[in-house]
């Protein structure tokens, strides 16, 4: 089986359980495609377990198929997980650890797919697990681009 320059894990497949580890920058670093945050940066109001987690890119609400296939997730930390929902437009923010953060949807994250992950983005898969059509790709919020660049010096 052909083997994948980026995760050394088989071509368009994960593992079952989905490990974190399976899916890495070009560096070889591991970090939040959104926030940037590693799992030795939790952020200082943040009470629960840390770790870096495979998420899929639909937030769970029927949107989309859930498939084990690293073309359908992303790599986030437990606090832009959180802040994963449906639809960011109708819910815009959520209160976390006494903070407001900005929420993202999956149109953010088909955004950041297809730049964190280029080889496995592939829009024709999308549309044939998606429950209608899957959402235009769009730029994350600000306020996480900016902790994005602050974190890891990448500026999208």
């Amino acid at each position: 089986m052909e083997q994948s320059g980026l995760s050394g894990l088989p071509e368009k497949r994960m593992g079952e359980k989905g490990d974190a580890g399976a899916i890495r920058d070009i560096s070889g670093r591991r970090f939040c495609w959104i926030s940037g945050l590693t799992k030795g940066t939790r952020p200082a109001n943040w009470y629960g377990d840390w770790w870096l987690q495979v998420a899929h890119l639909s937030s769970g609400s029927g949107a989309m198929h859930r498939v084990n296939d690293r073309r359908a997730v992303v790599l986030l930390c437990p606090l832009v997980h959180e802040c994963h929902v449906n639809d960011s437009e109708r819910i815009a923010e959520k209160k976390i650890g006494g903070r407001s953060y900005p929420t993202i949807d999956a149109s953010h994250l088909l955004w950041i797919k297809q730049i964190m992950d280029p080889g496995f983005y592939d829009p024709e898969f999308y549309s044939r697990i998606w429950t209608g059509s899957p959402p235009d790709p769009k730029r994350p919020p600000a306020y996480w681009m900016n902790m994005l660049f602050e974190n890891t010096g990448l500026s999208l």
